[in-house]
């Protein structure tokens, strides 16, 4: 599953409303999931969240969408993975929602976004919104240098879009960048193993087509059980239908020879019976492979999201 991350700062700084509202509903006709990305301790203090919730009210009540949001639940002195020297808003998300950082995109605000962006192996756009790259960057190079920078918020997500739609019709056009301050070992899509819980940021998953881990298995259950039992029962109708058909057939009409040997009857009924379950069974596992690959944040929420 592919996701843009924005930044707070990218849908404050802007002065035309309107313009980040539309820009937004955009963004949510691309089928991208969007997670608003919240700030490390504010002044010290922990951030509770709420300006973020008054952030996706607005957004929503403009027509665009968001799927989750993340903040910083920790103070001045406490251990924390959110922000600042680790990407752990990015790390979190990929986790608990399953998705691929290496084909996401984050919206970024400041150089130091950008570095964080990179540091999770995500693609970063920077959103200048009437700022100079030279005042941003104290007069420097940036570095790295291979990453998009937009004059405003549309156009970032146009950005993406076309990136999007270009990925659609012909492939990814660039591999995914590596940002050459990674330390030896440190991973760019997961949590390291010595991480504590308590110094996790914390995400909010909301009503959407993301689901949040703690209820995939129940939705999991609720939808995919009733889809496959649904299916088995169409497809013992449907073979039951032709299997009358096929009997009414050869007792009111003779078939031509080649039929005895395509309907294998040359084999005794058991074995033939078995013959073809056994090869029905195995297509139902291919179709079944096939929807897993459809649906792989449902299908794979029990597996090890440490990749």
């Amino acid at each position: 599953m592919k996701a843009v991350f924005v930044t707070r700062g990218c849908l404050m700084r802007g002065s035309n409303v309107e313009a980040t509202m539309s820009a937004m509903r955009s963004l949510a006709q691309s089928g991208l999931y969007t997670i608003l990305l919240g700030t490390g301790p504010d002044d010290g203090q922990p951030t509770d969240g709420a300006l973020n919730q008054q952030l996706v009210e607005r957004i929503t009540a403009g027509g665009g969408r968001i799927d989750a949001t993340t903040h910083c639940p920790h103070g001045a002195g406490q251990n924390c993975y959110c922000w600042g020297a680790h990407p752990g808003f990015l790390w979190q998300a990929s986790r608990d929602l399953d998705l691929r950082l290496d084909e996401s995109y984050t919206l970024c605000d400041s150089p130091t976004d950008v570095s964080l962006a990179y540091m999770a192996g995500c693609r970063p756009i920077l959103v200048l919104h009437g700022r100079s790259i030279e005042s941003l960057y104290e007069g420097h190079q940036p570095d790295p240098t291979d990453f998009p920078i937009a004059r405003d918020l549309t156009r970032a997500i146009d950005y993406i879009l076309c990136e999007e739609s270009t990925a659609a019709e012909l492939g990814y056009p660039r591999p995914p960048s590596a940002y050459a301050a990674l330390e030896e070992g440190e991973s760019t899509i997961a949590f390291p193993d010595n991480v504590p819980p308590q110094a996790l940021p914390i995400l909010t998953a909301f009503t959407s087509p993301i689901l949040a881990k703690g209820t995939r298995p129940a939705q999991i259950i609720r939808y995919g059980g009733r889809w496959l039992v649904l299916f088995i029962i169409g497809g013992v109708w449907l073979s039951l239908g032709i299997a009358y058909l096929l009997t009414h057939l050869y007792r009111v009409r003779p078939f031509p020879e080649f039929v005895w040997y395509l309907t294998l009857q040359f084999i005794p009924r058991p074995v033939r019976g078995g013959l073809f379950i056994l090869t029905g069974v195995l297509v139902l596992l291919v179709a079944l492979r096939s929807v897993r690959e459809m649906f792989p944040t449902a299908i794979r929420w029990g597996k090890d999201q440490n990749r």
